[in-house]
């Protein structure tokens, strides 16, 4: 989830790049701060996470 002024601004969904690794792409089109925010979920072992970062985009 992207977020920018405390909107949601964009959803991408993550592909799969490696043991603990996942990758995505996200399009912006305004300068500012954002707040990237993962959520990550194995259905095969119940293993959840949640991870958060902020970026500024110039």
């Amino acid at each position: 989830m992207v977020k920018h002024k405390e909107k949601i601004v964009s959803i991408v969904d993550l592909d799969f790049a490696g043991p603990s690794t996942f990758q995505g792409n996200a399009v912006v089109e305004e300068k500012g701060d954002y707040e990237l925010i993962v959520y990550a979920y194995d259905a095969q072992t119940g293993n959840t996470g949640v991870d958060k970062v902020k970026v500024q985009v110039q």
